[in-house]
């Protein structure tokens, strides 16, 4: 089932593989980061989380990031973000990628 765009889009977590930590703009962008947490891209869609990770994977409008390390969808993530405006995605994109920082993670975010 398809949403409307207008009230439609979501923020969703990927998971990253540890050797993103070699890209020297992905460290830098997290000097922050604690050993041992996560490595993830948040990111907005008006697809599912599932259909864009695959979209990411193929190529198709995809983060060089995701494309190159991406490994799957934090599902637990994605479930308390729910749809929304596209301005109210692209706020709560940015907050939540902060909040993860905050607690260690390495984020790459748009």
């Amino acid at each position: 089932m398809k949403r409307g765009k207008a009230n439609g889009w979501t923020v969703y977590v990927i998971d990253l593989k540890k050797s993103v930590l070699t890209n020297r703009k992905f460290t830098e962008a997290n000097p922050e980061y604690a050993q041992r947490k996560p490595c993830v891209y948040v990111g907005l869609t008006f697809r599912t989380a599932k259909e864009r990770f695959e979209q990411h994977v193929e190529g198709i409008r995809s983060a060089r990031i995701v494309h190159r390390y991406g490994k799957r969808v934090r599902e637990s993530d994605c479930k308390c973000l729910r749809p929304m405006t596209r301005a109210r995605a692209e706020k709560k994109e940015a907050a939540y990628a902060k909040r993860l920082r905050a607690r260690g993670w390495a984020v790459w975010s748009n």
